[in-house]
């Protein structure tokens, strides 16, 4: 991945849709100091974006978080 590539998630498992469906996406930020990979991502209520910190829940590689487990497809435009 590169800084500003896409990253589509399959996060909601509560929706009829079927596995696997792109339900979230995001722009991937890089690796941060520790090594972790971020990204930034809207949020379904209207607090604003989500930002990649150190443990916060954008962290994408590693882990069993909901980004981490989600990822389904990376694109560049």
């Amino acid at each position: 991945m590169q800084v500003a590539d896409i990253v589509c998630f399959d996060n909601d498992t509560a929706s009829p849709e079927p596995a696997g469906q792109i339900d979230h996406v995001g722009y991937f930020l890089g690796v941060d100091s520790e090594g972790l990979m971020g990204i930034m991502s809207s949020r379904k209520g209207a607090n604003g974006p989500t930002f990649t910190d150190i443990g916060g829940a954008s962290i994408v590689g590693g882990g069993t978080g909901t980004y981490a487990t989600g990822l389904r497809v990376v694109r560049r435009f």
